[in-house]
């Protein structure tokens, strides 16, 4: 057993002090800024992707007003499908 832990009467599994919370809480917080570093990465190359390797389709090369609908419209479907 390490130095902090202990056995209950009932119990043969040993059980941390006080010390297991500051591990939760670190653990915890590691856990989340991997996350949300990982999404922001994914996120960078998914629009150095849109922006830099996926050609331009012919309707889009100049922009007019029915390619700024078509734009306008997947934004708007974009937003609704993340909510």
């Amino acid at each position: 057993m390490g130095s902090g832990a202990t056995t209950t009467p009932h119990s043969a599994t040993p059980r941390l002090g006080a010390e297991s919370g500051d591990i939760h809480r670190r653990t915890r917080r590691l856990t989340i800024v991997a996350t949300i570093t990982a999404h922001l990465i994914g996120a960078v190359v998914v629009v150095v992707l849109l922006l830099f390797v996926l050609p331009v389709p012919r309707e889009f090369e100049g922009w007019t007003a029915a390619s700024a609908a078509v734009v306008r419209r997947n934004l708007i479907a974009a937003m609704v499908y993340i909510r």
